[in-house]
């Protein structure tokens, strides 16, 4: 509740950009879904902009229309990624074949792995 109050409270301050950092880490798995569900549900009603920092990256796939990958040391931007998912977005899109498609690009991206593309990315 108190993420709940602290989300209504930014929501009516009359800037411009929200800025959450990590507001879901600390939930457990069937509540962070539920607080993924609201927040996307209040952004369509208020359709204020949101920056969103975190280290989920099916969160970052779930929440967002544009993904920005920051490295280390000094942090700079690694690559700037829009996500292909329309809006509104329902949960059964956690799991279907596209998007672990694009959660595995991404891991692959963020790990600076080798990439062996069935999506592209650009």
């Amino acid at each position: 509740m108190r993420q709940r109050v602290a989300f209504i409270r930014a929501l009516l301050s009359p800037q411009p950009i929200m800025l959450l950092d990590e507001p879901f880490s600390a939930l457990d798995a069937f509540t962070r879904l539920d607080m993924q569900k609201w927040l996307m549900e209040t952004w369509e009603a208020s359709e204020q902009s949101i920056f969103f920092i975190t280290h989920d990256i099916e969160e970052a796939l779930f929440l967002s229309d544009k993904i920005v990958i920051l490295s280390t040391n000094p942090a700079e931007i690694k690559d700037i990624i829009r996500v292909p998912f329309q809006r509104p977005r329902d949960e059964s899109l956690l799991l279907s074949y596209e998007f672990l498609d694009w959660k595995k690009e991404l891991t692959e991206k963020v790990q600076n792995k080798p990439r062996y593309r069935k999506v592209k990315i650009s």
